[in-house]
């Protein structure tokens, strides 16, 4: 999947600067704060018991089994 983003120059500097610290490229920094903000959004979700599935982007099944992981010992901090 393809996405066009308009940015503001400013968001566009921060994104690329934020890319550059990180060593990484500047569309991985906007796919994790993507996916960060799309976490803090389905919170609420995760919370009530919901189930949600868990994707990765680039067939990355490493990284979609870590998060999988993550959110069991999350619920199961949760129920202690």
């Amino acid at each position: 999947m393809n996405l066009t983003l308009n940015l503001s120059p400013e968001l566009e500097q921060y994104l690329l600067q934020s890319a550059e610290r990180r060593g990484l490229s500047v569309e991985e920094v906007t796919l994790q704060m993507l996916m960060g903000c799309m976490q803090n959004q389905e919170q609420d979700l995760i919370a009530s018991g919901a189930v949600c599935e868990v994707w990765s982007p680039y067939n990355a099944f490493d990284a979609a089994q870590t998060m999988l992981e993550v959110l069991k010992q999350s619920k199961a901090q949760e129920d202690e």
